[in-house]
């Protein structure tokens, strides 16, 4: 009889379990809709508390941003952003470049 009272016991914890972590990962849901309202192109998902970023976003700032509001929201566990920046940051190579590029250019349309 012990027996099979721990057993019912141990099913409904484990059922009640499971379905736990599906409302916890549906009301995560609703909190990263809801904080991703303002990044336009950014939609999530989660699935056992693990949000998945994906989209796109104006710059690198934004995409970050997005990510630290993501995960201000409690019983985050990690953040994985796939998120595209379409601004890429501009380095000093980048710059050289569009130096040289520019200085080429003036020097065409001078020979013209």
């Amino acid at each position: 009889m012990r027996k099979t009272l721990f057993m019912i016991v141990c099913f409904l914890i484990s059922g009640i379990t499971f379905l736990s972590c599906g409302s916890q990962d549906e009301r995560l849901q609703k909190e990263v809709n809801k904080v991703l309202q303002e990044y336009g192109s950014i939609q999530g998902s989660v699935k056992d508390g693990v949000v998945t970023l994906e989209g796109t976003a104006k710059t690198e700032d934004e995409k970050d941003n997005a990510e630290g509001a993501v995960g201000s929201i409690a019983h985050v566990k990690s953040i994985v952003n796939n998120v595209v920046a379409e601004e890429q940051p501009i380095n000093e190579e980048t710059e050289k470049e569009a130096d040289i590029e520019a200085q080429v250019d003036a020097e065409m349309n001078e020979e013209e």
